[in-house]
């Protein structure tokens, strides 16, 4: 009697770890083929680098006649103003008004949150070099709405945002 029931308990014990294996191998089968799905997907849409510069440049051809149909402007001309940087901004000759950005502070910003924000809108170029800025000279933030002409430096911006917000108004 204890042969018999070693031998069933060790048949019982062989079923369940053979019935596991089993499904352990259905499973990685079916990951197998799941990736394989992938790996076919995935290369279709292969690119070399020559393909993606054609690409690049179809689309930004399209784009450029696109725009130019539209605005009656060249969009390299302006890109190559806005690589010019200052100089864009004060030429006699451009008719286009100052870029205006209004930012507004909320009460209960930190430094942080609005040296963030600041440089989100493309008024400061480092956000770590404007907080330490602020800090040493301890100013207060006023919380309102600041406007915010062409490119103003940290100077400009710095006494902007200490000052009353009225008076940040552009007056024309």
């Amino acid at each position: 009697m204890p042969k018999r029931r070693l031998f069933l308990a060790g048949l019982g014990a062989g079923l369940i770890v053979g019935a596991l294996l089993l499904q352990l191998m259905w499973a990685g089968q079916a990951q197998q083929a799941q990736m394989s799905r992938l790996d076919e997907l995935s290369e279709e849409r292969r690119y070399s680098q020559e393909e993606l510069d054609q690409i690049l440049e179809r689309e930004e051809a399209r784009l450029r006649a696109e725009l130019s149909s539209d605005s009656g402007v060249d969009p390299a001309a302006g890109r190559d103003q806005a690589a010019g940087g200052a100089a864009a901004d004060t030429d006699p000759h451009d008719e286009t008004p100052p870029l205006v950005r209004i930012v507004t502070i909320r009460s209960g910003m930190t430094l942080e949150e609005v040296a963030v924000m600041l440089e989100d809108y493309g008024l400061i170029e480092d956000r770590y070099s404007f907080v330490s800025a602020m800090k040493a000279r301890s100013n207060q933030i006023r919380s309102g709405k600041f406007y915010f002409e062409g490119r103003p430096d940290a100077a400009d911006i710095e006494q902007t945002i200490t000052s009353d917000p009225v008076l940040s108004f552009p007056v024309e």
